[in-house]
């Protein structure tokens, strides 16, 4: 089955679904669950560009996400990218998703424009 990886932004109608599937992660890993407050902070963070987020979509379904943090690169006197959260749901596991191509799309491209050179 196809996946696909795909950035998301806080006006798309996906951004609900990551953030969801945000919370689940944080409670994954011991945090009380909090919908709304994780959706507020995700939303704040990429809004603010200091988080950028994919998805990986496979048939209409959210069922991972990664997140990556814009770091300076002070060797290349410019800007690296961190992987900070990557997260498949567990009825998603051991299914391919982690290791699904990132599609046609580089991973420059999770980072909004201004933040990138070319």
């Amino acid at each position: 089955m196809l996946t696909t990886v795909a950035p998301v932004t806080p006006g798309q109608d996906a951004f609900a679904r990551v953030a969801a599937l945000f919370d689940d992660y944080r409670v994954h890993y011991g945090q009380a669950p909090s919908a709304r407050r994780t959706r507020a902070w995700l939303h704040d963070q990429v809004a603010q560009r200091r988080l950028a987020v994919a998805a990986a979509v496979r048939a209409d379904q959210i069922c991972g996400f990664i997140t990556t943090a814009i770091t300076p690169a002070s060797l290349l006197l410019g800007a690296a990218w961190l992987i900070r959260d990557l997260y498949v749901h567990p009825r998603h596991r051991r299914s391919g998703v982690a290791k699904a191509p990132t599609s046609p799309l580089p991973l420059i491209e999770l980072v909004p424009p201004p933040l990138h050179r070319r």
